[in-house]
């Protein structure tokens, strides 16, 4: 609509009178409040402006009809500005990774934490769970998980997690059935504890923590993680390098993320040096590989927590529980694993966390 500049106010003819609904009323008020910067609309808008301000809700056919216009381009405005706000906010979101679809490898699933994060995942709808552990009782869990989500969600992987070819045969196995695996939480892990040096009051002898002992916490609990994490940035690499992808970019989105498990005895606890060295391990092995992987649009960080209700806890004995542990925790009770699957999943699904959380439920080793 074009209006001539000579268009004044008074030559407006005042007939075919049209009523103004409240909403028109409304955004005349609005409008009257902008600074028109053409003013070959100038004319008209003084007209409509001074009705509405003085309350006399009524105008000419032709104040209507620019009215209406102003309406429509005001409308449009506004379905631009919202059109425009939903795609900076997909564009934020595109980064995160959503756990819906998604598949996932998950070590010691067949207790404890493992098991736990692997009920969660299913919660929220996973694509696929690879679980893993050293019992069949994996089998039973996949069962289990499947008839809960009325679909084949989880598989069963049992057998050995510091074996390289299992671990090349699950990852393996799951790209050629449900594609490239995006999350990996390496759960599985094992206690020998014992003191450093201990005198052996029956054979009145000095004795150091066995190396064959060590040796074999650290396969597990150390260097098995690390290796079930870089099968699964090999894995995007490959197909990455397959796609003629090269060096990730964030509007990309998160490609996968590793979770490893690490504990609050990362920071030394007596009777622990074999778990507290490869826990603490865990943690230097994190923050390299968060730079690392990160290339390939991979993410890794670990959770620390605290005491939970596992059969590895309790194998320490109620009393050792009742006495050592509980008086130092805040919550004054064990921590759930449902409570430790939950932190997991937010770390995956919230890009910004990086590095390491503690989930100890303010435990404090006694002094």
């Amino acid at each position: 609509m074009r209006i001539d500049a000579a268009y004044s106010a008074s030559a407006l003819p005042y007939t075919n009178y049209t009523r103004l609904s409240p909403w028109q009323s409304i955004a005349i008020l609005s409008v009257s409040r902008l600074e028109v910067a053409n003013n070959q609309w100038i004319a008209s808008k003084r007209e409509v402006v001074s009705h509405a301000e003085s309350g006399n809700l009524w105008c000419s056919a032709d104040a209507q009809y620019l009215l209406d216009n102003i309406i429509g381009s005001i409308y449009f405005l506004i379905l631009t500005i919202i059109d425009w706000l939903l795609g900076q906010s997909a564009k934020r979101k595109k980064p995160s990774m959503n756990i819906k679809g998604k598949v996932a490898v998950i070590t010691g699933a067949a207790g404890g934490i493992g098991r736990a994060v692997a009920n969660e995942m299913a919660n929220r709808q996973v694509g696929s769970l690879a679980l893993v552990d050293k019992t069949e009782a994996v089998h039973e869990l996949a069962k289990e998980i499947n008839q809960l989500a009325g679909r084949t969600v989880a598989t069963g992987y049992p057998g050995d997690v510091t074996e390289d070819s299992f671990r090349s045969f699950v990852y393996r196995d799951v790209h050629e059935k449900h594609g490239v695996v995006n999350i990996c939480v390496p759960a599985a892990g094992i206690t020998r504890d014992s003191l450093s040096v201990k005198v052996d009051k029956q054979t009145d002898s000095v004795v150091i923590y066995p190396g064959k002992t060590f040796r074999l916490v650290t396969e597990v609990n150390l260097i098995a993680p690390i290796y079930w994490a870089l099968e699964l940035v090999a894995g995007i690499a490959d197909d990455r390098r397959k796609n003629g992808l090269k060096r990730w970019h964030h509007t990309e989105g998160v490609q996968g993320t590793i979770i490893f498990i690490g504990s609050v005895s990362s920071q030394g606890n007596k009777g622990q040096l074999s778990y507290s060295a490869t826990k603490a391990g865990l943690e230097g092995a994190a923050s390299t590989m968060n730079a690392e992987a990160i290339f390939h649009g991979v993410r890794c960080g670990i959770i620390h927590p605290g005491f939970t209700d596992t059969p590895m806890v309790r194998a320490l004995g109620e009393e050792y529980i009742e006495q050592n542990i509980i008086p130092q925790t805040q919550l004054r009770r064990l921590i759930k694993p449902e409570e430790i699957a939950d932190a997991i999943c937010f770390m995956i699904s919230n890009p910004a966390v990086s590095g390491s959380i503690w989930a100890d439920a303010g435990w404090r080793p006694a002094a």
